[in-house]
């Protein structure tokens, strides 16, 4: 099994109205992956970071093997979502991959 996680930071112009609107979108459209992208088990998206963190959000994606992780990053309905719901309202991010 492998783990991908991705933390972003908001641009500063996303209000909190939008980041609500994009947080409730995006978990919704990136649940949908489950079943479609080959090895992929499990999505979240976590949004009450604590006082420190350095990230606005994050995910937690869960794969079977080692490859499906490139495969979930490659796949085209994935690179659609992330154009949608993520570069538009982000100046930075951190991947941590892992066994």
């Amino acid at each position: 099994m492998a783990t991908h996680i991705v933390a972003w930071n908001y641009k500063p112009e996303v209000t909190k109205e939008e980041r609500a609107r994009l947080n409730k979108e995006r978990d919704e459209a990136f649940a949908k992956l489950i079943g479609v992208v080959p090895g992929m088990t499990s999505v979240r998206f976590i949004y009450d970071m604590m006082p420190g963190s350095t990230h606005s959000f994050m995910t937690i994606s869960e794969h079977e093997y080692d490859e499906s992780v490139q495969i979930y990053f490659d796949h085209p309905m994935h690179q659609e979502l992330v154009a949608k719901y993520i570069r538009p309202y982000v100046q930075d991010r951190i991947v941590l991959n892992f066994k």
